[in-house]
């Protein structure tokens, strides 16, 4: 039997430095995303030499994710007018996957091993999408529109990964 928990987050920046003057004045995004994923499976093996072994197995992935995106910029709206752009969005993931695997496990030393896996990941996910807010404006005559609202959306999604992780794992 195989159980495991996996907890993601990352933080991207981006400002540009050197912006094109036709088309981005200045341009700003920050995003962050985080999230949890249990899975429990079950793996078979069958020993190919004193150090390698075949592994095949199926694992059922439960998840959440949350995703929260804010872009500032101005830039070039036609007849030297400049527009201002300032936009976030929150999206929430709640996702079931079936992920079947086959791999292969080397024997670093007499109970730490490292594995290398396929799979094959086809996931059910349910979104709900918030934009908390947009703003876009004319500068020079103070123009702005803002739109707010959420979405809720479903998708299935099959992907095959050929290298889906490295694990590095002590066996007790």
């Amino acid at each position: 039997m195989r159980l495991g928990v996996q907890l993601n987050q990352s933080l991207n920046n981006r400002l540009d430095s050197r912006p094109d003057p036709l088309y981005n004045y200045d341009y700003t995004n920050d995003n962050f995303a985080m999230g949890v994923t249990a899975k429990v499976g079950r793996e078979y093996s069958r020993a190919l030499s004193r150090r390698w072994t075949a592994t095949a197995g199926a694992d059922l992935a439960t998840g959440f994710k949350y995703m929260r995106s804010h872009v500032e910029g101005t830039t070039n709206a036609g007849n030297g007018e400049i527009a201002r752009k300032t936009s976030t969005s929150v999206d929430r993931y709640y996702q079931v996957a079936l992920l079947p695997f086959v791999g292969v496990r080397y024997a670093l030393h007499h109970k730490l091993y490292a594995t290398a896996e396929a799979t094959v990941s086809m996931a059910y996910a349910r979104v709900k999408a918030t934009v908390e807010g947009s703003t876009v404006g004319i500068i020079s005559q103070q123009e702005t529109d803002v739109i707010t609202g959420n979405t809720r959306y479903n998708f299935v999604n099959v992907t095959f990964m050929p290298i889906n992780q490295i694990l590095l794992h002590y066996l007790l």
